[in-house]
C-alpha cells in the first residue's frame, strides 16, 4: 500500500480535498486509509454536516463547505477505523515523533452521556495496513468528546474542537522504515457520536542534522543581514477581533511574559510557543489594541525564558478553535533572545464583572490581573482539561449564595426576555483558568487548593475563591457556555479552601431521618461480574463497581438516615442477584446484619426504564406500615410505554417502631432536561428558551398526575402526612414544582441550597416537599454537600486517568460518590400536630384535585385554598393588613382586636376574587376604610414610615411583602395614587398585597403561613408574652424577612422565639 514518503522534517494535512458533496467518495490524500467492519461495511465514505447518524466513516464540514475533517461514526453494523503510512525517507534515524491535530466533533449521538465518547490514537513500527501489526497506544493523543450532554444532533465541528499534541519518544525508526498510525472508535453506550480529525501535523525530531560545513577556498565570514524592521505588537493586533495583518511577514522585539515551549516541562504537552508583550515604554495610547501576541514557534529550537527581551520573525495569522481567534506568529523563520532578565510589563489590571466580555479583546495575549474575588462555579473539565470556570460576584446574585453562578429558573420565574437577559450577564462574570497545557488527562491536575496537586485530601470545591488572579489572557478552546477567553497562569494559583468539605452531615434533629439520594446509575452488571450488556449504566468493569459501590455505601452510612429514597439504581428486579439486593447486601456488611432492608413492590421490574426509583430502610427503627400497600403510578405521565415517560414513582407509609406513628414517602425521578431526540419545535415538550429546558411539559403534567394520585390515598392509609421525594429534574421556579406547592406541598429545603450543577450554574433537582401536616413534623431539612461541589476527577472511574491517578485520586470516602447532593430531612412524628398547607386537616387526607394540564399563564397566580385565602382580608387573615405595613407576624393582642373589628364589620375583601370595595355596601365601606385608617394611624406605623416620601412608603411596603422593591411601572403607578390622593398608605399596603401576582404571591404565602406558625408556637410553648414591645417587634420582623420561597422551619422559629426578652 502506498505511503507517506518523508524525506523532510515536517508534514501537514488538512483534509481539504476530501469531496465535500455529491455522492460517496473513495479519494484520498495520498498514504491515508479507513477499514470498515460489519454488516454495512462498503469502500466509499460519506459526507456528512453531523446530521446522519448511520455508521460510516465520514468527510465532515458544513454544507458544501471545503473545509473537511476525516472522520467516522460507529454503529451495530459499522466500525470504522482512520489512519495513514510513512516512510522515514529524511536520511537520518528518528527517535522521535511530534504529532498534533485538531478532534472535532460533528454530531451528539446520545444526551447525558455518563463517559464521552472518543478516537482511540494508536501507532505501529511493523504494519503494512491498519489491520495488520502490532498496535501501540497512547492515550494522550486520544480524541475525546468535548460534549457529552445536550441536544442530540449535528453539531459545528468547528467550534467543538480541541487540538491535541504529543510526542512519541524512545524510537528507532531507521532510514527506508515504515510506521503506521490509526485511530479507531471507540464504543459509546447509546448512539455514538460524529467524531473527525483534522490539521494533522507530524514531526520527525532528533534526527542527524547534516552540517554543511565550509571549505578551505570559501569565504568564511558572511555579510551580516542588516536589522529587520520591527512592527509593534498593538500594529499587529489591531481594534478588531481578527489582525489586520493576516499572511504578512513581521518581526516583533518584546518580553516573554508566558513561556508555554514544548521542551520545557511536560514535553511536548504545553501549547507549543509563548507570549510576548511590549514593553511600558513602546504601547501605544489605543485602548482597544492589545499589546500582547502568542508566538507559535512549533518547535523552532530556541528556549526562551520569562523576561527574556527577544525579537521573532514569522507570519501573522488567526488560530481559530472553537468560537476563539487567537492573533499569532506561526511559521517562524527567527527567533533571537537580545537580552535577558529584565522587567516585565505592568501586568494590566481587568475588573469583574466585565461592561462586555467583547472587552477582553483589547488584553488578548497581555499578563493581566483580576483584583476581584473569583469563585470556583465549574470543574467539570479539570480532570480532562486542567482548566476551571470561575465568576465574580455581580448583579445576578441571589439571597444566601456566593460569588458561583445561580441557575435562572432556581430564583426567577421562567421567561424568554428574562433567560437571554440573565445569560448575557452571566457572560459578564465568568473567565475560565487553564493550565498551560494541550495534553488531555493531565498528571498532575496541577489546579487545585493552595498551590497544590489535587488529590483526594486536597479537593478543590465549588465556591473555593482565589483573589488577585494574574496570568496570560488568552483566546482559544471558546464555546457558547464557557466564553471565549482564559487565563493562562505564569505560576501556580493560590485557591483558598473557602468552601469546606462537610465531613459530617448536618444535624436536622428529630427521632427519624428521611433521605432522597441519587447513586448516579449504581449497576452491578448482571449480578455476576459481567458488564457487557446493553443496558448497563455506571461502572464499566467489576473493578469500577467495587470502587462506587465502597463510596456510595460510606456516603449512605454517612447519612444515618432511617428511610432513604434511591433514585437512579438498577431496574432488574428484586431478586438475590439485583442491585438493590447487592446494596443491602453490602450497607449489612458494614453495620450489622439485618440493619437495612429495601422495599419490594411486588413486581418485577418498576417500569420499563433501565434506572428506577427505590427505597431502603432501618428495620430497628421503621416498618413498612402494617395494612398499607405499597403503591406505583404507572399512568398518564408516568405510563412506561410513554415516549416522554418519567419513572415510576414508588410510594410507601412507613411506621415508627417506637411511637406506631405513620406518615408516606413517595420516591420520583422526573424526565431530565436533554433533548432526548426531540427535534420538532412545535411539540410543546421543545425547549421554550425560558430557562426550564425540553420536556417542561411533560415534567408538568407529571407534577399534576402525581399530586391527583396522592390525593386518593394509593397506600390504603387516611394520613395526610405525606413527603414527596427524588429528582424531579426542574429547578425551584420552574413550572413542575410551582404545580406541586400550589397543590400544597411546602418546599422544605431553602431555596438558596443547590444539589446539583450544570454548565457552572447551580441549583436544586432534588427535593423533599411536604405537606402542611408533615411540615408541621419536620425538624429541620438540608442538603449534604458531597457530590456538586467536587470535581468530578475524584469519582469511581478509572478511565480517563494515568496509571498513577487510578490509585491517587481515589478513596472510599463519600465525597464525589455521585454527582447529586442528597436531602436529608428530620422528623418527630405527632397525630396532634394541625396541617397548616392547603391540602386539607383532620383525619381524611384530600387534597385538591389539579385540572388537567394547560398552557401555563404566568401571568396570575394558580387558583388554591391557601392563596385565597392569603389574598383575602378577613377575620381569617389580619396578617394580611400587619405584614405589608409592619414586615412583622400581628402580636396576639393586636390580631384580636383587630380581628374583632373586622368581625364586627362582616368584612370579606379580596380582587383576587373579583371583589371591589364600589360593590361594598356603602356601611361596610365606611367600615373598611375605618379600620385601616386607624392602623395605619398607630405609633408604630408612624414611627416605620415617618415623615418620608411616597417612593419610601412604596418599596417599603413591597419589600414588607415581597422581598423585593417596587419595579418602575409599579413604583409610578402607585406614587401617581398616593400624591394625587386617590389612596391612603393603609389602602396602598392591602391593594398591593391583594394583589399581588406570579412568585410575589408564594413568597407572600410563605410569609403569613409562617407568621401563624410563629404565634402557635408561641401560644404551644406559653411564651406569648414575650412577643411584646419594640425589640420583640425588630426580632419578629427580622425573622420574617428571612421568608421567601420556602416556609420558615420549626428550628428557624425556635431559633426567633429564643432570642425574644424576657419579660
Amino acid at each position: 500500500m502506498p505511503t507517506i514518503n518523508l524525506t523532510g522534517l515536517n508534514y501537514d494535512q488538512n483534509f481539504d480535498t476530501l469531496a465535500n458533496s455529491g455522492e460517496p467518495s473513495n479519494v484520498l490524500p495520498l498514504g491515508w486509509f479507513f477499514l470498515e467492519t460489519g454488516n454495512n461495511a462498503n469502500e466509499t465514505y460519506g459526507i456528512s454536516d453531523g446530521s446522519s447518524n448511520s455508521g460510516n466513516t465520514y468527510s465532515y464540514g458544513s454544507t458544501d463547505a471545503t473545509d473537511r475533517a476525516f472522520g467516522a461514526l460507529l454503529s451495530g453494523s459499522l466500525n470504522s477505523m482512520i489512519g495513514a503510512g510513512f516512510t522515514n525517507n529524511s536520511g537520518s534515524t528518528v527517535t522521535e515523533l511530534e504529532i498534533s491535530y485538531q478532534g472535532e466533533q460533528w454530531r451528539l449521538g446520545t444526551s447525558d452521556r455518563s463517559t464521552p465518547d472518543r478516537l482511540d490514537f494508536q501507532y505501529s513500527l511493523d504494519a503494512t495496513s491498519l489491520d495488520s501489526g502490532t498496535w501501540i497506544d497512547v492515550d494522550s493523543l486520544d480524541f475525546i468528546a468535548p460534549i457529552t450532554t445536550g441536544d442530540v444532533g449535528a453539531k459545528d465541528g468547528n467550534e467543538n474542537a480541541v487540538e491535541i499534541a504529543n510526542t512519541i519518544s524512545e524510537l528507532e525508526i531507521e532510514d527506508g522504515e515504515t510506521f503506521w498510525i490509526r485511530w479507531t472508535d471507540f464504543n459509546a453506550s447509546g448512539a455514538d457520536d460524529g467524531l473527525g480529525i483534522d490539521d494533522f501535523s507530524l514531526t520527525l525530531l532528533d534526527g542527524e542534522v547534516i552540517v554543511d560545513e565550509p571549505g578551505e577556498d570559501e569565504d568564511t565570514d558572511p555579510e551580516i543581514p542588516p536589522e529587520p524592521e520591527i512592527t509593534k505588537i498593538h500594529t499587529i493586533q489591531g481594534e478588531g477581533m481578527v489582525s489586520p495583518l493576516v499572511d504578512e511577514i513581521v518581526t516583533v522585539e518584546a518580553i516573554v511574559v508566558g513561556d508555554f515551549q514544548s521542551f520545557d516541562d511536560n514535553t511536548g504537552s504545553n501549547l507549543r510557543g509563548f507570549y510576548v508583550q511590549e514593553e511600558d515604554s513602546d504601547i501605544d495610547d489605543n485602548s482597544l489594541t492589545s499589546e500582547g501576541l502568542f508566538i507559535f514557534d512549533d518547535n523552532f529550537g530556541v528556549d526562551v525564558n520569562v523576561g527574556d527581551l527577544v525579537r521573532v520573525t514569522g507570519t501573522v495569522a488567526e488560530f481559530t478553535s472553537g468560537s476563539s481567534s487567537l492573533t499569532q506568529l506561526r511559521s517562524v523563520s527567527d527567533v533571537t533572545v537580545v537580552s535577558e532578565n529584565n522587567a516585565l510589563p505592568t501586568p494590566v489590571e481587568v475588573s469583574f464583572p466585565l461592561n462586555n466580555p467583547s472587552d477582553l479583546e483589547a488584553f488578548e495575549g497581555m499578563l493581566i490581573t483580576i483584583p476581584n474575588t473569583l469563585s470556583v462555579t465549574e470543574h467539570f473539565q479539570l480532570g480532562r482539561f486542567g482548566q476551571v470556570v470561575l465568576s465574580s460576584d455581580g448583579d445576578t446574585n441571589q439571597p444566601d449564595t456566593d460569588g458561583r453562578l445561580d441557575q435562572f429558573t432556581q430564583f426567577n420565574a421562567p421567561s424568554v426576555d428574562g433567560f437571554s437577559a440573565y445569560q448575557e450577564e452571566l457572560a459578564k462574570r465568568r473567565i475560565v483558568v487553564d493550565d498551560g497545557l494541550t495534553v488531555q488527562n493531565p498528571d498532575p491536575i496541577i489546579n487545585g487548593r493552595e498551590e497544590m496537586p489535587l488529590s483526594p485530601t486536597n479537593t478543590f470545591r465549588g465556591g473555593d475563591t482565589v483573589m488577585g488572579l494574574t496570568g496570560i489572557l488568552d483566546d482559544r478552546f471558546g464555546a457558547s457556555n464557557i466564553g471565549n477567553y482564559r487565563i493562562q497562569p505564569t505560576a501556580p494559583i493560590d485557591f483558598q479552601a473557602t468552601n469546606s468539605r462537610p465531613t459530617e452531615v448536618p444535624d436536622v434533629g428529630g427521632r427519624l431521618k428521611v433521605a432522597s439520594f441519587n447513586v448516579l446509575n449504581y449497576f452491578n452488571g448482571d449480578g455476576a461480574g459481567d458488564f457487557s450488556g446493553s443496558e448497563q449504566r455506571g461502572a464499566d468493569n467489576p473493578e469500577e463497581f467495587e470502587r462506587q459501590r465502597d463510596k456510595i455505601i460510606s456516603a449512605i452510612v454517612g447519612l444515618d438516615a432511617d428511610v432513604v429514597g434511591l433514585v437512579e439504581i438498577e431496574n432488574d428486579g428484586y431478586g438475590n442477584d439485583s442491585a438493590i439486593q447487592d446494596l443491602i447486601d453490602g450497607l449489612n456488611a458494614v453495620e450489622g446484619e439485618g440493619t437495612y432492608a429495601f422495599v419490594d413492590p411486588g413486581t418485577p421490574t418498576l417500569g420499563l426504564d433501565a434506572i428506577a426509583v427505590g427505597f431502603i430502610y432501618k428495620t430497628n427503627s421503621v416498618k413498612v406500615a402494617d395494612e398499607s400497600s405499597v403503591a406505583i403510578l404507572e399512568t398518564g405521565a408516568f405510563d412506561p410505554v410513554n415516549v416522554a415517560r418519567h419513572r415510576v414513582p414508588l410510594a410507601v407509609t412507613f411506621e415508627e417502631l417506637a411511637t406506631g406513628e405513620q406518615f408516606t414517602a413517595v420516591n420520583n425521578h422526573f424526565k431530565s432536561k436533554g433533548s432526548s431526540g426531540l427535534n420538532n419545535e412545535n411539540d410543546p415538550n421543545f425547549d421554550q428558551g425560558d430557562g426550564q429546558g425540553f420536556w417542561n411539559d411533560t415534567r408538568t403534567q407529571a407534577s399534576q398526575d402525581l399530586a391527583n394520585w396522592l390525593a386518593t390515598n394509593p397506600t390504603g392509609i387516611n394520613d395526610s402526612d405525606v413527603v414527596i421525594l427524588g429528582d424531579l429534574n426542574a429547578y425551584a421556579q420552574e413550572d413542575p414544582i410551582i404545580t406541586l406547592q400550589n397543590a400544597g406541598y411546602q418546599n422544605l429545603v431553602p431555596q438558596s441550597s443547590y444539589s446539583f450543577v450544570f454548565d457552572g450554574q447551580w441549583g436544586t433537582l432534588d427535593y423533599a416537599l411536604a405537606t402542611g401536616s408533615m411540615r408541621n413534623q419536620v425538624t429541620g431539612a438540608t442538603k449534604w454537600h458531597i457530590n456538586a461541589d467536587e470535581p468530578n476527577a475524584l469519582d469511581y472511574n478509572t478511565n480517563f486517568k494515568s496509571e498513577n491517578q487510578v490509585i491517587s485520586l481515589y478513596d472510599d470516602s463519600p465525597f464525589r460518590s455521585s454527582d447529586h447532593d442528597p436531602v436529608i430531612v428530620g422528623l418527630n412524628l405527632s397525630s396532634s400536630v394541625p396541617d397548616t398547607g392547603s391540602s386539607g386537616g383532620g383525619s381524611g387526607f384530600t387534597p385538591p384535585i389539579i385540572p388537567p394540564v394547560q398552557t401555563p399563564d404566568t401571568s396570575t397566580p394558580p387558583r388554591n385554598s391557601l392563596i385565597e385565602r392569603v389574598l383575602t382580608f378577613s377575620e381569617n387573615n389580619v396578617q394580611i393588613l400587619y405584614i405589608p405595613l409592619t414586615g412583622r407576624p400581628g402580636d396576639p393582642t393586636g390580631l384580636g382586636f383587630w380581628k374583632n373589628a373586622i368581625t364586627e364589620n362582616n368584612i370579606s375583601y379580596s380582587p383576587f376574587n373579583g371583589d371591589t370595595l364600589a360593590n361594598f355596601p356603602e356601611e361596610q365601606r365606611i367600615g373598611y376604610q375605618n379600620i385601616i385608617n386607624d392602623f395605619a394611624a398607630s405609633s408604630e406605623i408612624v414611627r416605620l414610615f415617618g415623615q418620608n416620601d411616597s417612593l419610601f412608603a412604596i418599596n417599603l411596603v413591597y419589600n414588607n411583602a415581597f422581598n423585593r422593591p417596587a419595579e418602575e411601572e409599579g413604583l409610578n403607578y402607585w406614587n401617581n395614587a398616593l400624591e394625587i390622593g386617590d389612596v391612603t398608605l393603609a389602602n396602598l399596603a392591602l391593594e398591593i398585597s391583594l394583589g399581588a401576582i406570579g412568585s410575589d404571591v408564594s413568597i407572600l404565602s410563605n410569609k403569613v403561613v409562617s407568621a401563624e406558625l410563629f404565634l402557635e408556637r408561641l401560644q404551644s410553648l406559653g411564651m406569648s408574652s414575650r412577643y411584646v414591645g419594640e425589640e420583640a417587634e425588630v426580632i419578629a420582623s427580622e425573622f420574617l424577612s428571612s421568608v421567601g420561597n420556602t416556609i420558615a422551619t420549626q428550628s428557624e422559629i425556635d431559633n426567633v422565639i429564643n432570642r425574644l426578652p424576657v419579660m
